[in-house]
């Protein structure tokens, strides 16, 4: 990729999560961390797929002994945990 589409691409990121920081605040917690920390973990780990790539690719080198798909389980499990560490972080206030 160039590094002109990369740069966008981030900028698209960098907005997406603002706003939706925004719509968080506004819905309960329970909700906002459980249910949508799932759904928006699993689009997170399509929409990046580069990104699942390389986690992938780094958790088998770390566990050669786990199977296919055990390894992509456990990498959505990560974007899963890493969605919700984020909504946690924007039900703070200031």
């Amino acid at each position: 990729m160039s590094a002109g589409f990369t740069k966008i691409r981030r900028k698209i990121y960098y907005y997406c999560a603002f706003i939706f920081s925004k719509i968080v605040l506004v819905l309960p917690y329970k909700f906002s961390v459980g249910t949508l920390s799932a759904f928006f973990g699993r689009i997170a780990y399509y929409v990046t797929r580069d990104v699942a790539d390389i986690a992938v690719k780094n958790l088998k080198k770390c566990f050669p002994e786990k199977s296919e798909k055990e390894i992509i389980k456990i990498t959505r499990e990560i974007f899963c945990n890493e969605t919700k560490s984020f909504l946690n972080l924007q039900t703070f206030r200031e």
